[in-house]
This record gives structure tokens, sequence and C-alpha cells, in this order.
């Protein structure tokens, strides 16, 4: 029985296809069908790009006036107003412009870019057929996802045109913008360097630990992947002392000589000795009283917390 209705179910659908196939009339309304549901999945796809860009382009504003310096303002003010003036014209159709992806044919005139001597006078302005491709840019190095607090660190923006090809000039309009994500009015100035090659080395020092948004922008548009989250990790504590067995041994027996681990010594010596109360029983920071070699200086809020008496654990940070 199962067998007689699957072959007659198999049969249904052969038919089916037949008088589709045989019937005009209903192979046409298949196939406007199928085009009209594609022209609408593209509007769709349209409109949320044509919304990306709109939020992107209104947060970038919002971000600059809100965190930029006025120099910085002053900047960006141009190819912040074009952009926006583009997306608004873009509105006027009602529909968004169909997707035209970038072939790199695009001309452009670069009147700063050398050209070269002529009769020994140097020429400058060029006429270049590459232009950048926000979403093809690229950034690298670790500076971007963590850094040390009061250290400096960096990382290095690509640009990149349609083909995923380095552009090998400079001269893009490129803003940085790093804030704390949680601490308000928290900022970190950033320098640009533009290194003529397509290539743009970032440099920061923050001064405060936390979690940090950083905007990398390229013609008032965010590069794939921004806003991105740097990580920025308390400063490094260099140990102040002496990595010792004892300070009776470091200092030649000096009564005066004290150390950051709980031991002591009895004949008025301040610091630690060998098999005394208190000493770690192996080499330590006079300083702290740490017993890893390569770690970092323990706060003092950590000394303040043992007891005379008691002995130091330390591990490696």
């Amino acid at each position: 029985m199962i067998y007689i209705i699957f072959v007659f179910v198999s049969l249904g659908k052969l038919l089916f296809c037949l008088f589709c196939c045989s019937n005009p009339k209903q192979a046409s309304h298949c196939r406007l069908s199928l085009v009209f549901r594609n022209h609408l999945h593209l509007q769709r796809a349209q409109l949320q790009q044509a919304l990306a860009d709109v939020r992107g382009a209104v947060e970038f504003s919002e971000r600059l006036l809100g965190c930029g310096s006025d120099a910085e303002i002053l900047s960006a003010k141009g190819v912040t107003l074009r952009r926006l003036s583009s997306l608004a014209d873009r509105s006027h159709n009602g529909l968004p412009a169909a997707v035209a992806p970038d072939d790199g044919s695009s001309i452009c005139f670069l009147p700063r870019e050398p050209a070269g001597e002529v009769e020994g006078y140097a020429v400058v302005g060029v006429v270049s057929a590459k232009t950048v491709d926000v979403s093809s840019c690229t950034v690298e190095g670790t500076g971007l996802w963590q850094a040390r607090e009061g250290e400096q660190g960096s990382f290095t923006l690509v640009c990149r045109d349609s083909a995923g090809e380095q552009m090998a000039r400079g001269g893009e309009h490129v803003v940085i913008s790093i804030v704390h994500k949680e601490k308000k009015g928290c900022s970190v100035a950033a320098t640009v360097t533009d290194n003529k090659d397509g290539t743009y080395r970032v440099s920061f020092r923050p001064e405060k630990a936390g979690a940090y948004s950083v905007w990398v922008c390229v013609k008032a548009q965010h590069v794939k992947g921004s806003p991105f989250v740097l990580d920025v990790k308390r400063r490094f504590r260099q140990h102040s002392g002496t990595f010792h067995c004892c300070s009776f041994c470091s200092s030649g027996g000096a009564k005066e000589a004290r150390c950051g681990c709980p031991g002591s010594m009895p004949g008025g010596f301040k610091g630690c000795g060998h098999s005394h109360k208190g000493h770690p029983g192996k080499p330590h920071w006079s300083c702290c009283g740490s017993t890893v070699e390569k770690s970092e200086c323990l706060p003092q809020c950590v000394l303040d917390a043992v007891s005379p008496g008691g002995h130091l654990q330390t591990a490696e940070l």
C-alpha cells in the first residue's frame, strides 16, 4: 500500500511539471513570480544597506562633534558634509539606487602627488585610476585589540581598492576615535602617520585601564570591523628593590636594611634573615616580598594585608 501511494505521489509531481512546461501561460506566470520575488529581495537588501549607511553617518557626526577636538572637527568637516549630502540626495528617489560594484575604474586627480620633473622643474599632480574602497580596507597589528596603561600602542590601517589591492599612494582622510566605554569623558588622542604607500600608522597612549571603543573611518565611513574593542590593561609595576636571599646577606649585615617580606631578626635588625621568623624560605624581592623573579611588584594594599607574623604567598602574574 505504501509503495502504491509513493508511486501516485511521484506521478502527480511529474504530471504537474509536464503541465507547467506544456502550458505557456503557467510557465510565464512562474517566471514572473520568480523575477518579482528576486526584485523584492534586492530592494530589501538595498533598503537595509541605505539604513545602515545613514545610521553610520549620523553616529560618525555625533561622535566627531562630541569627542573630537576643534582641529579634528574642522579637518573632517568637508568630507562629513559631503557624505551626509550624498546620502540625502540618494533618498530623493524614494528607492535606493541599484547596487553596482566598484570596478576600480574611477578616475581622480591628486594635486599634491609628485609627478617627477620636467626640464629640471618638479611637477605635482597625478591622474589616478584607482580609488580606495572603504569596505576592503583592513587593520593590522595587535595594538588594535590590547594595550597597556601608560604605554604607547599602535596599529596599521591598510587602504585597498575594490579588488583588494593595496593603494600605492596616501592622502586619504582618516579619522580615529578612541573613547572609554564606561568612563564618560575619557578619550585617547591618536596620531595618524601617512606612510604615502596606502598604509597609515596609528599611535596612541592610554592613561586609564579598561575597555575602549575604537572607530577607524576613511572618508567618514567605517572600515570593516569598526568600531573595534580595545582592552587596556593596568600599568605594569616594576620592582624597585633587589631579588635576594635575605636583607642580612644583601646589605652585608646592616641593621637598618629592610625587606618587603614579613621576616624579622632579633638583635635590632629591621630586615629578614635565613631561618628566622617570617622568612619565605626562598629568594624574594626586597620591595614587596614576591618570590617570583619575573613578576609585577605587589601593590601596597597587598603588603598591608599581610600580618607581620604571616607568610606572603605569591604567584607569577
